[in-house]
């Protein structure tokens, strides 16, 4: 993962974990406008525990988000529900 900063040193992660958590990977897609779903409030319930994300279409200095969400649940084989507001 590369993070460039505006006054400060740019840096460059490399992930060298080891670890076989799971994740989930959501794209929104809008039936007639705002097609990314840019806004939304995003709910996943896994192994009993909530998590919460929101879409945006930008952030920061010289980037752009993904079009993508991913979440982390950790060793949950199974998602309970996911909500999007």
């Amino acid at each position: 993962m590369a993070v460039l900063n505006d006054t400060d040193t740019n840096n460059l992660w490399h992930n060298l974990s080891s670890n076989t958590n799971n994740w989930l990977k959501i794209k929104l897609e809008g039936m007639v406008s705002n097609k990314d779903g840019v806004g939304n409030k995003i709910e996943i319930r896994a192994n009993g525990n909530s998590q919460y994300l929101y879409t945006y279409a930008r952030e920061g200095y010289l980037r752009q988000n993904s079009a993508f969400e991913f979440v982390g649940v950790g060793t949950a084989k199974d998602i309970e529900y996911v909500k999007v507001t």
